[in-house]
């Protein structure tokens, strides 16, 4: 049985050296899957970073998340 594993937003703003909010709009967009609160902290599940890594790549060229979230979405 594969074990699941969290990060926390912090964590990921953290290694993408970007805001926290702007995270929390990544994931609020439905970008991220679905989260889980470990007390007061929104955690994402681990394989879902690259899908940050793209959305950061998609925002640093100049896409916004309305577009972000067609590409991804028609890629799954």
């Amino acid at each position: 049985m594969k074990q699941v594993r969290f990060v926390s937003l912090i964590t990921v703003a953290e290694c993408f050296a970007v805001e926290v909010r702007w995270v929390e709009r990544v994931y609020e967009f439905g970008l991220l899957g679905t989260g889980r609160h470990e007390g007061e902290t929104l955690q994402i599940r681990v394989e879902h970073l690259q899908r940050v890594a793209d959305v950061l790549r998609l925002t640093r060229q100049g896409v916004n998340l309305e577009g972000i979230a067609l590409i991804l979405r028609a890629s799954d």
